[in-house]
């Protein structure tokens, strides 16, 4: 999903402008492995998938890029991904749920 920024974020050395948030090219390592990065750096003993330090960290996985130029950014933008995130994790319609009801 593309995601255009109010204002641009700046990566290595170009102003992002826009970003192509492809959360559905996650993997459950790169859950687990956002999970103990947060915990790491926050000394939070449980992560919360809502928590927003947790989804812009995920968001950066996606991203390829680190997560301080996430939060680097406009809050209304960080505000965005952050939101994105939450929804997709919050998510759990599958198609075997929906295969049950057929």
């Amino acid at each position: 999903m593309i995601i255009k920024l109010r204002k641009g974020v700046m990566f290595n050395g170009n102003e992002i402008k826009e970003l192509d948030l492809d959360l559905d090219a996650l993997t459950p390592q790169d859950i687990i492995d956002a999970e103990k990065e947060v915990m790491m750096s926050s000394n939070i003993p449980v992560v919360l998938d809502f928590n927003r330090d947790f989804c812009i960290t995920i968001a950066a996985k996606c991203l390829h890029m680190p997560a301080d130029t996430l939060k680097s950014m406009n809050v209304k933008d960080f505000n965005k991904i952050v939101s994105k995130v939450r929804d997709f994790l919050a998510d759990t319609d599958s198609e075997v749920e929906n295969e049950k009801d057929a």
